[in-house]
């Protein structure tokens, strides 16, 4: 998913909110999950992503 929010970013110019709507919430919505993931809520158990400043990937933690 990094990968398409980079190509979000370097073609399509999209801020960062546009690019976390599409990998994130919007794939929860499409594969049904979005009472479990897609956000950081209480209640839901989030994948957390930390994003480098070169815009790689540094750090993903998968919660269960």
């Amino acid at each position: 998913m990094n990968n398409a929010r980079l190509h979000l970013d370097k073609c399509l110019n999209f801020s960062i909110h546009e690019q976390l709507q599409i990998t994130s919430i919007n794939q929860a919505k499409r594969l049904g999950q979005c009472d479990r993931k897609g956000t950081i809520q209480a209640g839901k158990n989030p994948d957390i992503v930390v994003i480098g400043q070169d815009g790689e990937e540094e750090l993903t933690t998968y919660i269960r």
